[in-house]
């Protein structure tokens, strides 16, 4: 049975004819995955997974008791939009992910700022960095209050007053939420890395960001740069070098760039650096089966 099916796309596919290549990563009476891969020309513009499974009766145990909820001085209190390291907001500055160090992983809260209809029925979905959004509370309607309340959400029934968050989670790996209608016309959209691979060089700041469910593909971005200069970036892994020239943008940014990884050893330890005029940054990190371990 297949059960899940990812797919990144590269850079934008042209009209042209396109070479489609697919392999077997791991075959199995249990478990198959397979690899997929669009190129055009010398070029790969995209690349997907399909991982299927076997399905037999399992005899579940007893459930264990749910865990304790997070002490509210676990958990930051919501505080205004602000545009800065600790606070990260994505498409719509209407949901707000302020991280926190509770245990069991981090909890986030969500609040939207005013502006949504009165009389719509919103849910929250959440989605890890290796899965499709799912719902995990529904029935949310805005109070005489202006606060989204559900119903159906028990004792604590207000948004602000709720906590989420992935649990145990790979480094460099994304995790989103969004506030959606019942009728999915308004979608609000948040999205935090939990656990960043950074470094920073002065004003210069790298992040990787991973991106595969194998481990093996993450996207390297920078702000704080020199604008407009020139800059190296290297990668360094199983004894290969690769470089490649970049340009700055006028806003200090560099990247998206697209970083692969191969198998040619055992060693799974990498070092992604940017030289500029500048400042020189580095950042070290584990990828494959490594690079999904959770914390």
């Amino acid at each position: 049975m297949l059960t899940r099916i990812t797919l990144d796309l590269l850079r934008p596919v042209p009209v042209e004819p396109l070479v489609v290549s697919a392999r077997t990563v791991r075959p199995g009476r249990k478990v198959m995955l397979v690899e997929a891969s669009v190129a055009a020309g010398a070029v790969e513009v995209a690349r997907g997974a399909a991982l299927a499974e076997r399905r037999h009766p399992v005899e579940w145990p007893p459930l264990a008791p749910s865990p304790a909820p997070p002490r509210p001085e676990d958990v930051v209190t919501l505080q205004p939009p602000r545009q800065d390291d600790e606070w990260v907001s994505f498409h719509n500055a209407a949901v707000e992910l302020p991280a926190t160090g509770a245990s069991g992983g981090k909890k986030y809260r969500l609040h939207a700022q005013p502006g949504l209809a009165r009389g719509v029925v919103f849910g929250v979905f959440t989605k890890p960095f290796d899965h499709g959004f799912h719902d995990v509370a529904s029935g949310f309607q805005l109070d005489e209050s202006g606060n989204l309340v559900s119903k159906e959400a028990g004792s604590k029934g207000r948004l602000d007053d709720m906590t989420f968050g992935p649990g145990p989670y790979p480094l460099g790996a994304a995790w989103e939420a969004a506030l959606v209608s019942s009728d999915r016309t308004v979608r609000i959209f948040a999205k935090t890395v939990p656990y960043p691979i950074t470094a920073s060089d002065g004003a210069c700041k790298l992040s990787l960001e991973l991106l595969s469910p194998l481990g093996d593909r993450f996207v390297a971005s920078g702000k704080g740069f020199p604008p407009g200069e020139d800059a190296l970036a290297q990668l360094r892994y199983s004894g290969q070098l690769i470089q490649k020239q970049s340009r700055i943008s006028p806003e200090g940014l560099l990247g998206p760039e697209l970083i692969s990884h191969r198998a040619i050893s055992a060693d799974r330890g990498a070092r992604y650096t940017v030289k500029a005029r500048s400042c020189e940054v580095s950042v070290e990190y584990d990828w494959g089966e490594p690079a999904l371990i959770r914390r």
